[in-house]
């Protein structure tokens, strides 16, 4: 009878279902202050902000790979151009946990910029997607492993038809 009342027991206890894991929150990251050294072209601030081994890929899939390389690509970008750049993050991941060292955050999404030529002042508008690869250093920053970034065609607002008179 005890195996009939322990059965009895066992059936009336709720069940458990095991707690979901925490949702694990995004680092912040320092993606504002990329796109702020782009507009005030800070050479060195945008250069910290990667590993020596880090890539930048621009949207032709050209890779900048080294630091040499890296430095020559943003100090042409700046002596040739005024940006005006707008990031839309859309999402991304995390691998680890955010407050250790080696953990890579990867954030995703939409850009839009527009590009004045400063020698002519002819402005050009780019759009497309980024994706950022960050790595936390020992000293808890997190630096570019990778930029990567992908050209759409801009979508304008269409003139409204006037109504006639």
């Amino acid at each position: 009878m005890s195996l009939l009342l322990a059965a009895a027991i066992l059936l009336q206890q709720p069940v458990r279902t095991p707690a979901a894991p925490a949702a694990v929150m995004m680092p912040p990251l320092p993606t504002q202050r990329f796109v702020d050294d782009m507009r005030d072209k800070k050479l060195e601030d945008i250069l910290a902000l990667f590993m020596p081994h880090a890539a930048f890929i621009d949207p032709t899939g050209k890779s900048f790979a080294t630091a040499d390389a890296r430095r020559t690509l943003f100090a042409q970008a700046f002596a040739t151009y005024d940006s005006d750049l707008s990031l839309h993050d859309t999402g991304g991941a995390l691998g680890g946990d955010p407050t250790q060292a080696g953990t890579l955050a990867i954030e995703t999404g939409d850009y839009s910029e527009t590009l004045r030529t400063r020698a002519t002042g002819i402005s050009q508008q780019m759009c497309g997607g980024y994706s950022f690869f960050w790595e936390r250093q020992p000293d808890g920053a997190w630096l570019l492993t990778r930029m990567q970034w992908t050209s759409t065609p801009c979508l304008t607002a269409k003139p409204k038809p006037q109504a006639a008179p």
